[in-house]
């Protein structure tokens, strides 16, 4: 590749939108409000009403007639303590189901980002806790290299204000005398010029 391509990569890779990747789905999600048991109450007695009725019409083998017995009974069961608590609270409530409520998601579209090019911006995909996910390439680490490019530095040199510095040995111990003397010389008189913080 020649530079402007590698430049038009990153300039790319930099300008990356999460929203070239991911739909915003509605959905529905279920809610629970709190009801007086004794409209709990009224619901038990209307199902037992009701399977009672459904049940005389049928013709039921002995399996169906033992599950619809066992069944009755658990609604019966239920009213019983329904009764119980609304004798030991008159103002008792239960929860049940509410409205549906209007929410959104974002969700993964692999096929919207294939539409619009950018299938290559995508560093990898993995399958997680939440659904399948995706890490993009670094935009930051490409603004970097644009920026290095086009000459431009992200970087202040305040030690050498920009004067190339030869590289220095890592320890002060291969330094001669007379090159420890001339640094403490150098010191000394910095500290001189510019005050006690040099």
């Amino acid at each position: 590749m020649d530079p402007e391509e590698i430049a038009a990569r990153w300039d790319r890779i930099a300008r990356v939108d999460l929203s070239d990747f991911y739909t915003k789905v509605e959905y529905e999600e279920k809610t629970k409000v709190l009801r007086p048991v004794l409209e709990r109450i009224a619901e038990l007695e209307y199902e037992v009403d009701f399977e009672e009725r459904v049940a005389k019409r049928q013709t039921l083998d002995e399996d169906d007639a033992e599950r619809h017995y066992y069944s009755q009974q658990r609604r019966r069961n239920d009213i019983i303590r329904c009764q119980v608590e609304l004798e030991m609270n008159p103002a008792a409530t239960y929860q049940a189901e509410g409205p549906p409520v209007k929410k959104y998601r974002m969700s993964l579209d692999l096929v919207k980002a294939e539409e619009l090019g950018v299938l290559d911006l995508i560093k990898s995909i993995s399958e997680g806790r939440n659904g399948t996910g995706i890490t993009l390439r670094d935009p930051d680490a490409a603004l970097d290299n644009l920026a290095k490019w086009r000459g431009m530095t992200t970087k202040l040199d305040i030690t050498s204000l920009g004067q190339s510095i030869a590289p220095a040995p890592a320890v002060l111990g291969l330094f001669t005398l007379e090159e420890k003397k001339a640094m403490l010389a150098r010191l000394r008189l910095a500290q001189q010029e510019g005050g006690a913080d040099v």
